[in-house]
């Protein structure tokens, strides 16, 4: 697995050195380029099919062929899924909170603060 990610270009996205801006930066940057393809969106509406799979099955009470009910592994599985289904949009708002708060900073001192945390644009590669 770890070879089929690095011959596409994907590397860990956290590194000892990294600050926490500039890791949401990455982050951000790696998910924005493949948000609108169509891999990631179908991805994203089969894991919504699990959800919806899985919240029902623990709503009817499902049992197995040995009559025994799954509820609270069915529970950590739906824990994981909405996890999941948030991690980029909780990337997104994240990022966002942290170049407001640079931003409001800079305001008050009149002057950059940040040093190489300076914006960027997020189409550049990111390694």
């Amino acid at each position: 697995m770890e070879d089929l990610l690095h011959r596409a270009g994907w590397a860990p996205v956290a590194s000892l050195s990294d600050e926490p801006f500039e890791l949401i930066k990455k982050q951000k940057a790696l998910y924005s380029r493949i948000e609108s393809e169509e891999g990631w969106k179908d991805f994203m509406f089969r894991l919504t099919q699990m959800r919806d799979g899985t919240r029902i099955a623990i709503e009817r009470g499902v049992v197995d062929q040995h009559g025994r009910t799954h509820e609270p592994e069915q529970r950590a599985v739906l824990y994981v899924i909405e996890q999941l289904l948030t991690y980029v949009p909780g990337i997104n708002r994240d990022y966002d909170q942290m170049v407001k708060m640079l931003q409001a900073d800079e305001a008050v001192a009149n002057a950059p603060v940040y040093g190489g945390d300076q914006m960027t644009a997020l189409t550049t590669d990111v390694w």
